[in-house]
């Protein structure tokens, strides 16, 4: 009941913000030069009016990265006018220099003279579909259950991108050198990538001195089949003697529900503890003992949640997909993502002596606090505006 109320809830707020979105205009916080030029940004335009110590931070990192975007606009002296990316009623009344779009907006734009940014936040739609559309007919094979698609973009819209890719004179990518291989060839050499960020903590692990069991998580967003909770699932079955905690908004998939409720409800190595906030304390609790935390994603840019789980200190054992280059050293890089290859993962934790595990988080979470730190983000989206400011300037 609850979740079903939630799901009512969530689609009269969508409904609202299409009814009345939110546009933020002539957003400009720089008093050391005056305004040089306007930017029209379609992504998220609420983070733009919150307070810095706003809660909502601590939820996904393009809440952050959306406002740090306009920010850095702002720092080369353009006005920013941010809307919905969703937002299809928004007719442009004002000369811009620059929209920076992350969907299907660039199409709008083809005919302006204007510099043409999109952003892309995840693999190719056309490869994430039929990944993820694989996913669930391997698990109709596999256990005879149906679940729909969760993060299939329709096929009217996958057109609408290819063709904003082709527009686009800059693209940049939350992604590393797996998720460019995604797109067509010939526009791979165009692709600037950005590294992604994780969710805002107030805790961090000290590998060295945490207190280690056979303790495990998954935590992962919407689409449970495409994030591979499903292989997790039966890989603990296999293995009993690990403990696996679960977190993350699988319980408002019916479907995947009916399928798996029972072993998520039932099995008593499985823990579910639904949607947390990995900044709360509840998940600090929780997870207190967690050696690695599991994501067999299909698809993804760069997954926010397991860059949050690298820097919080779990031993990353990922899909290639997942959009993080790691070495054997940090973590395991899964091949093949079956139950079979996951089992084997565990078992190969638990073979490895204490010493040797806080060795491992150390180096992945030293790597992933660099790489995909905020000010990192802010350096390299930076260069990406210089260059293109610069051009402007001819």
């Amino acid at each position: 009941m609850i979740t079903k109320l939630k799901n009512i809830l969530r689609r009269l707020w969508a409904l609202y913000k299409a009814y009345k979105p939110v546009r933020v205009l002539d957003y400009y916080n720089n008093k050391s030069i005056p305004p040089v030029g306007r930017v029209l940004i379609n992504y998220i335009p609420e983070p733009l009016l919150w307070k810095e110590d706003d809660r909502r931070f601590g939820g996904h990192s393009n809440l952050w990265e959306s406002r740090e975007i306009a920010r850095i606009f702002n720092e080369f002296g353009y006005v920013v006018d941010c809307i919905s990316f969703l937002d299809d009623r928004f007719a442009v009344s004002k000369k811009y220099d620059i929209v920076f779009d992350i969907f299907k907006n660039i199409e709008k734009y083809s005919n302006l003279p204007t510099h043409k940014i999109l952003h892309l936040t995840g693999s190719d739609p056309l490869f994430a579909k039929e990944a993820e559309l694989k996913r669930i007919k391997n698990l109709k094979l596999r256990k005879g259950f149906e679940v729909k698609p969760r993060r299939v973009v329709p096929e009217k819209d996958i057109h609408i991108f290819h063709t904003s890719i082709l527009q686009a004179d800059t693209l940049t990518l939350i992604g590393n050198a797996t998720t460019v291989s995604t797109f067509p060839l010939e526009i791979q050499g165009k692709i600037n990538c950005i590294p992604g960020t994780g969710s805002l903590l107030n805790y961090v692990r000290t590998p060295a001195k945490i207190e280690f069991r056979k303790e495990f998580l998954w935590y992962a967003g919407a689409g449970a089949v495409h994030k591979g909770l499903d292989l997790v699932l039966e890989a603990f079955l296999i293995c009993p003697e690990c403990k696996l905690h679960l977190v993350g908004p699988y319980e408002e998939e019916g479907d995947f529900m009916n399928a798996y409720g029972e072993i998520i409800r039932n099995t008593d190595n499985i823990v579910s503890h639904g949607y947390l906030f990995p900044g709360s304390e509840r998940f600090k609790e929780i997870t207190q003992y967690v050696i690695a935390f599991i994501a067999p994603s299909c698809s993804e840019g760069t997954a926010t949640a397991a860059v949050t789980c690298m820097q919080y200190g779990f031993l990353p054992i990922i899909s290639k997909n997942v959009g993080i280059s790691i070495t054997e050293f940090m973590g395991i890089l899964l091949n093949e993502c079956s139950v079979e290859e996951i089992v084997t993962s565990l078992k190969c934790i638990n073979e490895k002596k204490n010493v040797e595990l806080k060795d491992m988080i150390t180096k992945s979470q030293a790597y992933a606090s660099e790489v995909f730190s905020r000010q990192n983000f802010h350096h390299q989206m930076k260069n990406v505006i210089f260059e293109i400011s610069e051009k402007l300037k001819k």
